[in-house]
């Protein structure tokens, strides 16, 4: 498996006029970048999505308060 890897790892670098180390950095910094992309755009998802609560709404402190006073 890992020498599977590292002839993958080997063909790219030849593809892309790189060494071994080069290719490894390169395809390691993409996947930084990709793993950012897919946070950022789950950060936007959730700030997207959150619920609007009317503004008569009691606070979260009421009701837990009321809720513990049962």
């Amino acid at each position: 498996m890992l020498q599977d890897l590292y002839r993958y790892l080997q063909q790219l670098a030849v593809a892309q006029n790189r060494t071994v180390e080069t290719q490894v950095i390169a395809v390691l910094s993409q996947f930084k970048q990709e793993k950012r992309e897919q946070q950022a755009r789950i950060l936007a998802d959730i700030y997207h999505s959150r619920l609007e609560l009317p503004s008569d709404a009691p606070d979260s402190t009421t009701l837990l308060q009321e809720d513990r006073a049962r």
